[in-house]
């Protein structure tokens, strides 16, 4: 299981190699630290995305930022 964290100071400098390195591990993973589903992968972003009826933000458990994880650009 790869590192999941998105809020180390490299990935947050350069998220980039972070989402080359979550894609080819595993597209689809789970983050224990933000308790959430990352997708890297195109397909499965793709799906998500035209697949409104089983995916949507309605339902979101996020509150938006905190004090522990401001947001960074991404």
């Amino acid at each position: 299981m790869p590192d999941t964290s998105p809020f180390t100071t490299d990935v947050k400098e350069c998220p980039y190699p972070a989402y080359d390195r979550w894609r080819e591990e595993s597209p689809v993973l789970w983050s224990e630290e933000i308790q959430a589903w990352l997708v890297t992968g195109y397909e499965e972003v793709r799906h998500i995305l035209m697949t409104h009826e089983d995916f949507s933000s309605m339902n979101s458990v996020f509150g938006g930022p905190t004090v522990e994880h401001p947001e960074f650009p991404s």
